[in-house]
């Protein structure tokens, strides 16, 4: 009696020590950060949508889950740095491409997820993610996609400091194709 009692507390106990185990390696989050998704400035969409990127294995990645309604023929995404004027700087990590631009896919809704790490992130030269997160979270950096319709931004967004107004985004959608590619 005793042997058939053991046996199923143990694997209990084993169970939530394995657990537990598991839930310990994956570390905490860092802070999460929610970035809205809309229409460049000169660009009309019904489009919208939300990044949501946090560091993860201590500072070691960056997390994230892009996830949008109505767009379409998505063709790549992008973490891009904010200059000082206010402008859509240099490319800082890829978030999303297809495996060839014929492959685009002809989807309304999309999500996509991924992981960045060091190698990954042009940021400052061989940048960190922790130092590509804090500038992320400065609002010093913006999520972009394109499409096949618009080549040069279809959606983007820069996270919203709070107690901080933003002011619109300047030169959304001006750069051209040629731009785009050399960046």
């Amino acid at each position: 009696m005793r042997k058939t009692r053991f046996f199923p507390m143990a694997v209990v106990i084993l169970s939530t020590l394995a657990f537990a185990g598991v839930s310990w390696a994956r570390g905490p989050q860092e802070g999460k950060v929610h970035i809205k998704l809309s229409a460049y400035e000169s660009v009309k969409t019904p489009a919208r949508g939300e990044a949501t990127l946090w560091l993860g294995n201590g500072g070691e990645s960056i997390h994230y889950v892009i996830r949008v309604k109505d767009l379409e023929n998505v063709t790549m995404g992008h973490i891009h740095a904010v200059n000082p004027d206010g402008a859509r700087g240099e490319i800082l990590a890829w978030l999303y491409y297809p495996p060839t631009p014929a492959e685009s896919p002809v989807v309304r809704d999309f999500k996509t997820t991924g992981t960045l790490v060091e190698g990954d992130i042009s940021y400052v030269k061989n940048g960190t993610p922790r130092e590509l997160f804090e500038q992320i979270k400065a609002g010093k950096a913006g999520v972009a996609l394109h499409t096949k319709r618009n080549p040069a931004g279809e959606l983007w967004g820069v996270y919203k400091v709070k107690g901080h107004k933003m002011e619109p985004m300047k030169g959304h959608g001006k750069r051209t194709m040629k731009e785009e590619k050399k960046m």
